[in-house]
């Protein structure tokens, strides 16, 4: 899915995704997120890693203190009070209700 919306959008990025394998309520650390932010590092830019299921923006800064290729770690606008962290839950959920007011005003 989403290397067809970079496609869409006439980004010069695919959509990959990477998978750390094991059990995060007992093996996720903070020197885990450290290892993949060097194995993201060795990459050379060919690989951008970003906030997903199972990876907290938190996680994210873990990573870029041993990689400049990581993204959603600080954002311009904060929601509900919080702090403005990167987090692109709001951004996707205000992509969907924008959505469906486009298609319920095109029905």
């Amino acid at each position: 899915g989403m290397t067809y919306k970079a496609a869409m959008a006439r980004l010069k990025l695919g959509g990959g995704k990477a998978v750390i394998i094991g059990d995060p309520r007992k093996q996720k650390s903070p020197e885990l997120m450290q290892s993949m932010g060097r194995f993201v590092e060795q990459m050379g830019g060919r690989y951008i890693t970003a906030e997903d299921s199972g990876i907290a923006v938190s996680d994210i800064k873990l990573m870029a203190q041993n990689t400049q290729h990581v993204s959603g770690v600080s954002a311009k606008y904060r929601y509900d009070g919080g702090e403005a962290d990167g987090n692109p839950a709001p951004s996707t959920a205000y992509g969907v209700f924008v959505g469906l007011q486009a298609t319920v005003k095109y029905r």
